[in-house]
């Protein structure tokens, strides 16, 4: 509940200018915020949840780029790793092996000594289910932000009653 008393114009508006300014803040803190847990939990996805680590590099590459323009604050948790959409939304279709050398030491069943080949182009059907792990963290995490964002402003409003 918000409750002011007009005594002139220039009251009344600088009762709301900082009514205004605390909201912000609330809304811009509880904003970064909720970027922190998205980032925090998507990293613990790929920690062997939702994919198995092998090298560590789609989780180091998660990052949280934060905004604010004025009329709008935004926090955006992403990577730039070319695979991560793969696994972010899956795929099905043709994929395109590059030529490329090949050490084989065995063939027809039998061991050989250890000798390269070239393999030549081709193409090939790849099927990978959908694994999300920045989706489906803001989905879980959702009523939580929600909440804590819903709380920072009735704490702000209260604040400037």
């Amino acid at each position: 509940m918000i409750a002011f008393r007009v005594t002139t114009g220039g009251n009344l508006e600088l009762s709301l200018q900082s009514a205004g300014m605390r909201v912000r803040e609330a809304v811009r803190t509880g904003v970064q915020r909720a970027g922190d847990l998205v980032l925090t939990r998507a990293k613990e996805k790929l920690s062997g949840e939702v994919l198995r680590n092998r090298t560590g590099q789609l989780r180091r590459s998660i990052n949280q780029r934060f905004r604010d323009s004025g009329t709008r604050i935004e926090t955006q948790v992403g990577t730039n790793v070319k695979y991560a959409a793969i696994h972010e939304y899956g795929f099905d279709g043709p994929e395109t092996v590059k030529a490329h050398a090949r050490k084989i030491s065995h063939a027809f069943g039998r061991t050989i000594a250890p000798t390269v080949v070239q393999v030549r182009s081709f193409e090939r059907r790849v099927r990978m289910p959908e694994r999300s792990f920045l989706r489906s963290s803001l989905n879980e995490l959702r009523p939580q932000i929600e909440a804590t964002i819903r709380q920072r402003v009735i704490a702000a409003l209260e604040g400037s009653a």
